[in-house]
């Protein structure tokens, strides 16, 4: 054994030549593929966690507009009585 080769089983990883140029290109294309994906579906999100929080103040909203309505009744109901 000579001091420039690894001791066995501790090899430094390389490519093999048998290696198809196709497979490589298919993992960077799947790669880039799972990277455009994953940038949709964070911007969903997003979206939809935007449109979640208008939906949490339509309950408050909605109890104010009846608490008004309720007034402007009472109102009416106190001028309309003789």
């Amino acid at each position: 054994m000579t001091s420039d080769e690894p001791p066995p089983g501790k090899e430094p990883w390389h490519l093999d030549k048998r290696v198809n140029i196709s497979v490589i290109l298919g993992l960077v294309l799947q790669a880039v593929v799972f990277g455009v994906a994953w940038g949709n579906v964070e911007n969903r999100v997003t979206q939809l966690e935007a449109g979640r929080e208008r939906l949490d103040s339509i309950p408050e909203r909605l109890a104010a507009i009846e608490a008004t309505l309720l007034a402007i009744k009472e109102r009416l109901d106190r001028g309309a009585r003789p």
